[in-house]
Formats: structure tokens, C-alpha cells, sequence
């Protein structure tokens, strides 16, 4: 007996159960709960669109700013050399060389470095460099502050640039959530009625209000009448750059963006040659030579310059802060000489010339092959003009051989049957350019009282007598 009820507990257990599960089974494959999963499955994939755009970003503008300083002025710092501690007192050469013998060779080393244990500096040596560090630190940042430095311009352009970015990001975030909240708008009719579909309503045979033919054959992806338009891109126009007035820099650092100027539009083809070095370093001598101060420390700021030259734009950007408009014009000349320099144009050092005409507001001179900007073809020129003409640096002594040496070599690099494949325009720029060269070659040696061409001895026109010969043969 006890067994026969536990069979018949056993199947009135069992039995519904099973209906359940059977019920369940064609719960789940009705049209309406099918539909409803659809429905849900959309919702979802919007829903979490909306979140990812409404979530606030890690770092804060401030933060992010901050860390672009740091990384910036360490760059600055990198082109400080330790020799820049000879400027304050107590630090000789000696300490120096001891600074770099242990791998110090710039400001930001000394800054993150430990120079305690560097042989052979004592207590007082170690606090005066310490002194000395914590001063040259203190002008770094106001140089640095002030944005006369090429870091300092470079962070300026950076920021810019990220602005931009993260102003074109949060307007495309702010379409893409307008599209967000009118797809899930046009899902929530829906939305709403399936979430009436349900499995006691399944099996209570309950209506769902609202649950139409037309209704779930509708398609769940938003039409395209309420998506957001994407603006179509522009091709934009050139147009003229508004310079600023350039501020009250010294002239040490107008000598630095101009050196910077000049090695970027040399490292604009990927390398820069020697020709272009030597031009670069014959402008800079020409315009701040002059200057004791300046010339004492021009082999630093061109070494620190060429090793962490600026980005066109940058330097371009620089210059116009720092050198007064009445000059644009011969920076054009000094960048048409230094892409020149080299030999051939290539089309990067054109696209290179046509931008900085455009920003210094100079009408473009690339149309057509400009060489090394040329003095007047009347009248005499100047030393300093046949030394450019002959690509002869400043502090070069002058001699005949040197002279002689240039126009060779420059002759045969502007022979006008090397620019016979590029058409006649450039046959005639090469035999102008040849032309003026062996000018400024006979100019020069004319102070020398020497012909351009080396005299050939006369041969003479019969044998020389010799009495010993003439004995021999008679």
C-alpha cells in the first residue's frame, strides 16, 4: 500500500511537470515570444550604445593638460646641455666634465638623475650644482612659460591639435546620442507591448493589448528619416593665415627660431644634406655674427635645434611670433635658398615653399624653379653675395684654389644639359644660375689678380738643345 501511494504522489508530481515543461517548450517557440526576444535584443544593443556615449571620461582636461606640460618641458629640458651650468658661479669646466663623464649630458638627466655619487664631486661642489640646477630649472620654466622656446611652441600646437580633436569627437558623440534616443523612441511602442508577452500570459490565454500583424512585422532598425545626417566633408579653402604680432623676444631666441625655421624646411625631404647645413649656418651668421653673445652660442642652439627640429608648421609658427613681418620676406629667400641648396626640387620641397608663402602671406614662387636667391645682374656685387652665389661660408678664408674648387663644382651641378629631360624652363634657370656663379667666381678672384681657369704652360714649339745629345748622335 504505502508503495502504491508513493507511485501515485510520484506521478501527480511528475505529470504536471511535464505539461509545464511541454508548455514551456511551445511558449518559446510562439511567433509573439519570438518577437518579443527580437524586441529586447534591439533595446539592449541601444541601450548600451547610449551608456558607452554618456559615460564620463577617465582623466579630466586639467589632468591631461598637465601631463602634456610635463612631457613637453622635459623635452625642453633634454636640449639644455650640462654646459649650461657654466653660466652660474662655482661650476667650472672640470665639473662639468665630471657631470658628463657619468652620463649626464642635458638638464632633464641632471633633473631625474643622482649626482651625489658622481666621482670626485665633494660637498661643496655637489650644493652648488644643486644651486646651479635649481636656477637654470627656474629659467627653463620661465622661458618655457613665456613660449620662447621650441618645446614651448611645440605643446601650444599639440594642445591645439587635441582641442580639435576632442571638439570633433564630442560633436560627433552628440549627433550619434541624438540617434541613439530616436532609435529608442521608435522602439518604444514595442518595447512596450512586449513586455505584456509573457508565460502565465501564455498559459491564461491572456490578450495582449496592442499586438498587431502590423506591429510585430515591423521592422526593429530605425528608418533612415531618423537618423542623423552626417555633414558631407568640404574640401576646404585656402585661405590667408592671420599672423600675430610678434612679442619682444631677445635676439637669442630670434636666432633659434630661425634656426629652427631652417632645419625644417631642410628635413622636409627626409634628410638634410650638407649643402643645406652650410646655407642655413651662412644666414645665421650673416644676420646674428655680429653679435658676440650670439656668437659664442650659435654652435649650441644649432646642435640643440637640429636635434630637436620642430615640425614645419611649428617653426613656422615660431618664426611669426618672433621675427616682425618686415622680415617674412626674406625668410621666404632664406627658405627658397635652403630648398635650393641641394640641388633639384623635389615635390615635398615645393608643397613646403607654396605653405610658407602662404602663412607668411608672400605670393608663391613655385611655379617655376627659383634658385638661390640671386643679387642684381647690374653693378657689383657684394663678398657676402658671391660667397652665397658660390655656396662659401663666412668664416671660410677665401683663396684662389677655393674659389676655383666652388665654380667647378657648382658649374657642373647646374650644367644646363642635366635639365634638358625637365624642359627649357629649367635649361634656362640652370644657364642663369650657371652664369651668375662664374660672375661671382671672376669677382672674387679678381681681388686676387688670378683668371678664372688655371693658365696652361705654353709648349714649346721645337726641341730644346741639348750639347750632350748632340755629341752622342753627331
Amino acid at each position: 500500500m504505502p508503495t502504491a501511494l508513493l507511485v501515485v504522489v510520484g506521478l501527480l508530481l511528475v505529470v504536471p511537470a511535464l505539461a509545464l515543461i511541454l508548455l514551456h517548450i511551445a511558449y518559446s517557440r510562439r511567433p509573439a515570444t519570438l518577437w518579443k526576444r527580437r524586441v529586447q535584443a534591439a533595446v539592449a544593443e541601444w541601450e548600451q550604445r547610449k551608456q558607452g556615449l554618456t559615460t564620463p571620461s577617465d582623466s579630466s582636461p586639467e589632468a591631461r593638460d598637465l601631463a602634456l606640460r610635463g612631457q613637453y618641458f622635459a623635452r625642453h629640458l633634454q636640449g639644455i646641455s650640462v654646459d649650461h651650468l657654466l653660466n652660474y658661479s662655482g661650476i667650472g669646466p672640470v665639473s662639468v666634465s665630471r657631470l658628463r663623464d657619468a652620463g649626464f649630458s642635458n638638464l632633464d638627466e641632471l633633473a631625474r638623475g643622482n649626482f651625489a655619487s658622481v666621482p670626485g664631486l665633494g660637498p661643496a661642489r655637489e650644493k652648488d650644482l644643486r644651486e646651479a640646477l635649481q636656477r637654470a630649472d627656474q629659467e627653463a620654466k620661465s622661458q618655457f612659460d613665456a613660449g620662447a622656446c621650441p618645446a614651448a611652441v611645440a605643446m601650444l600646437e599639440e594642445k591645439k591639435a587635441q582641442k580639435a580633436e576632442r571638439t570633433r569627437q564630442h560633436e560627433e558623440a552628440r549627433e550619434h546620442l541624438k540617434e541613439v534616443e530616436a532609435a529608442l523612441a521608435y522602439l518604444a511602442e514595442p518595447r512596450r507591448v512586449a513586455e505584456q508577452v509573457s508565460f502565465p500570459q501564455f498559459i491564461f490565454r491572456n490578450r495582449v493589448t496592442g499586438l498587431t500583424e502590423k506591429l510585430s512585422g515591423r521592422s526593429l532598425s530605425p528608418p533612415p528619416f531618423l537618423r542623423i545626417a552626417k555633414p558631407v566633408p568640404v574640401e576646404p579653402q585656402p585661405v590667408a593665415v592671420a599672423l600675430p604680432a610678434p612679442i619682444d623676444e631677445s635676439p637669442l631666441d630670434r636666432l633659434r627660431a630661425v634656426a629652427s625655421f631652417g632645419y625644417a624646411i631642410a628635413k622636409v625631404d627626409g634628410r638634410i644634406a650638407v649643402g643645406e647645413r652650410r646655407q642655413i649656418r651662412a644666414f645665421l651668421e650673416h644676420r646674428y655674427g655680429s653679435a658676440a653673445d650670439l656668437r659664442t652660442r650659435m654652435d649650441s642652439i644649432v646642435e640643440e635645434v637640429e636635434t630637436n627640429a620642430l615640425g614645419l608648421d611649428q617653426a613656422i609658427a615660431a618664426v611669426c611670433r618672433t621675427i616682425p613681418a618686415s622680415e617674412f620676406a626674406e625668410l621666404h629667400r632664406f627658405a627658397i635658398s635652403v630648398v635650393d641648396a641641394s640641388g633639384q626640387r623635389s615635390t615635398r620641397e615645393d608643397q613646403c615653399l607654396a605653405r610658407i608663402a602662404e602663412a607668411l602671406d608672400i605670393e608663391s614662387q613655385t611655379s617655376k624653379p627659383v634658385a638661390t636667391a640671386q643679387p642684381e645682374s647690374t653693378g657689383t656685387w657684394t663678398e657676402v653675395e658671391c660667397r652665397t652665389m658660390l655656396e662659401i661660408r663666412l668664416d671660410t678664408p677665401l683663396s684662389v684654389e677655393w674659389i676655383r674648387r666652388q665654380f667647378y663644382l657648382l658649374a657642373d651641378r647646374f650644367a644646363p644639359a642635366k635639365f634638358s629631360d625637365h624642359g627649357t624652363e629649367f635649361v634656362s634657370m640652370a644657364a642663369t644660375k650657371r652664369a651668375n656663379v662664374e660672375r661671382a667666381a671672376k669677382q672674387l678672384l679678381a681681388a686676387f689678380n688670378e683668371p678664372l681657369e688655371t693658365p696652361i704652360a705654353e709648349q714649346p714649339t721645337e726641341l730644346r738643345h741639348n750639347p750632350d745629345l748632340d755629341a752622342v748622335f753627331g
